[in-house]
């Protein structure tokens, strides 16, 4: 997986841009997502991910920190978890068929 092949699919299942310079909850939701499915199924360093949404390292830390402290535990965000969920086991299919 690459950077943006996961940015596409958030982006196809959030229905977000999530380079738009913005804080609204459903934009902030769908790029912590983005920053949680890039640490996990690729290599690519904070900087880097950054730099794909006009963001900053700190930033991605604490996107990654929101998705696991706020997304992960509340029941009225169960959407956003599903997307996660979702777009992971694909990345996952996809990770060991290569």
């Amino acid at each position: 997986m690459n950077l943006i092949e996961i940015k596409k699919a958030v982006e196809q299942e959030t229905e977000q841009d999530i380079t738009v310079n913005n804080r609204r909850r459903e934009t902030v939701y769908a790029r912590s997502i983005y920053y949680k499915l890039c640490r996990i199924h690729t290599r690519a360093t904070l900087s880097r991910i950054a730099k794909t949404v006009n963001k900053n390292h700190a930033t991605i830390l604490h996107g990654i920190k929101l998705y696991d402290d706020v997304i992960r535990k509340y029941d009225d965000l169960k959407e956003y978890k599903n997307v996660y969920d979702k777009l992971d086991r694909v990345f996952k299919r996809i990770n060991a068929q290569n």
